[in-house]
């Protein structure tokens, strides 16, 4: 009942800020998120569409240090392997999920990344592609200071050391092995 009751409140809202906002010729736009799990209980898609102007979808951080394995964090497509719940968890499958649900393709602006996730793969493994074994975050960069995130001039300022696998492509960052779910 919650999240019914939690998803007429926020078409209520979006419905008063539009009005709002138009009569100033002004726009109304929302990030959402991208994840199935998240957008089923959360959103009234039908309602969102007649009230958005644009809806941001952030289809990002699909994956990271969170997972105990190594992952693209904004795949554009299902990674062959993928199972269960994971099968959500790319950017294909949540615009098309969106539009199905009711979202003008014209309305949808999609977000993307533009750093990189990264995990500190596990001793015992020699696996370096997608569902490595990675029980840690990589190391923080010297700028975003984050464990487990690296911004784009992090990794493009180490990429090419031979301390690091990329999964999907080869470089490296720092001394330890760390797989970047990074393409550049």
């Amino acid at each position: 009942m919650w999240c019914c009751f939690s998803q007429v409140n926020f078409i209520s809202l979006l419905s008063d800020l539009s009005t709002a906002l138009h009569a100033n010729n002004m726009i109304l736009t929302a990030a959402v998120s991208a994840g199935k799990l998240t957008i089923d209980p959360a959103y009234d898609i039908p309602g969102m569409a007649k009230n958005l102007d644009i809806m941001n979808l952030m289809a990002y951080d699909l994956h990271g240090a969170w997972d105990p394995y190594t992952h693209h964090q904004s795949g554009l497509y299902q990674y062959p392997d993928d199972t269960g719940d994971n099968v959500y968890l790319n950017q294909d499958f949540a615009v098309r999920y969106w539009i199905d649900g009711g979202m003008p393709s014209t309305k949808i602006a999609l977000g993307v990344p533009l750093y990189g996730r990264c995990w500190k793969l596990d001793y015992n493994t020699e696996e370096t592609g997608y569902y490595a074994p990675a029980s840690q975050p990589g190391p923080a960069g010297p700028y975003t200071r984050s464990p487990g995130f690296l911004g784009y001039n992090e990794v493009m300022n180490n990429y090419g050391d031979t301390n690091c696998v990329c999964v999907g492509g080869g470089g490296s960052l720092g001394k330890e092995r760390v797989a970047v779910a990074q393409y550049v």
